[in-house]
């Protein structure tokens, strides 16, 4: 476990709140020339959310301050951050699946469903997006296959996608509720993926019809469910990465098309588009407007 802070200075600022106590939960190890400049998934989500801390509103008379740790669910798996002494997890991207019952998966699933347990009241189920309030002790973000795992534990389905990988910048269209959350019509984010989350709405902006307090914010052509949100549980999900730069894309694309995992087409097109201005600092703020319960 490793801890550090990130802050947002503004000349006039009083700092009003204690910091927002963050634990990453580090769900893979990032490939060679992306682990030397930043050590772990957990740098890069630094890197990102010390970018939105800095694009937030000069307007913000508030500091923001996030007391970061990092945990290693994958060879610590008995490590894991107590619910009570955060105020939030981020889970990242990984290589691996979110369906698969390796051991550290189940630990991490079991985990998730916990702290949703802890955020979900009995009134819940009666909640409306537009009338819920981020109540929730833990928030949770999950990002790519952190969302696929949010999913799982939600009990939706998890699988291989039919239509195969949506890789590189693309763009999502976004429903309502994901305009207001974004506060963009559309984003453009770097995707990675060939698992996704079924929506069993089939793309519209209610995951379910019996569920009103869930969202999904967004759909593409490959992928109907690009993210979760749901104030009242406390879950924001997302299956882009908006913390993937050009590089650490590149480095994945080129590893992965040595490896046969992505053919020549794919990594073609995929790399034609690897360099195109995306939404990742946008996506970066919504997080943190999330997070310090900033209204959406």
């Amino acid at each position: 476990m490793h801890q550090d802070t990130t802050t947002r200075s503004h000349p006039t600022a009083v700092s009003t709140t204690t910091p927002f106590r963050l634990a990453i939960l580090e769900c893979d190890t990032p490939l060679p020339v992306t682990q030397a400049r930043y050590e772990s998934y957990g740098g890069v989500f630094r890197a990102l959310l010390r970018a939105g801390v800095n694009a937030l509103s000069v307007h913000d008379e508030e500091n923001l301050e996030l007391d970061i740790s990092t945990w290693d669910v994958v060879h610590e798996p008995e490590k894991y951050p107590d619910p009570e002494t955060v105020d939030g997890v981020l889970m990242t991207g990984s290589r691996f699946s979110a369906y698969d019952n390796d051991a550290w998966i189940l630990t991490l699933v079991s985990f998730v469903k916990r702290v949703i347990s802890l955020n979900s009241p009995s009134s819940t189920s009666s909640a409306t997006i537009d009338g819920a309030k981020t109540r929730a002790k833990v928030k949770i973000i999950g990002v790519c296959f952190g969302h696929q795992i949010v999913g799982r534990a939600l009990g939706l389905p998890v699988e291989r996608n039919s239509l195969g990988w949506e890789v590189s910048v693309s763009r999502v269209d976004l429903s309502d509720v994901g305009r207001r959350v974004f506060r963009k019509d559309n984003l453009n984010i770097q995707q990675m993926h060939r698992d996704i989350v079924i929506d069993p709405s089939h793309g519209g902006s209610s995951l379910s019809a019996h569920d009103l307090s869930m969202a999904n914010l967004g759909s593409s052509p490959l992928c109907s469910l690009q993210g979760i949100y749901a104030p009242a549980q406390g879950l924001l999900t997302i299956q882009g990465h908006p913390e993937f730069n050009e590089g650490i894309m590149q480095e994945i694309l080129e590893t992965r098309h040595r490896a046969e995992i992505i053919d020549d087409k794919t990594f073609e097109n995929a790399m034609r588009r690897v360099g195109k201005e995306h939404d990742g600092v946008a996506v970066a703020v919504a997080f943190l407007r999330f997070l310090f319960g900033r209204e959406i």
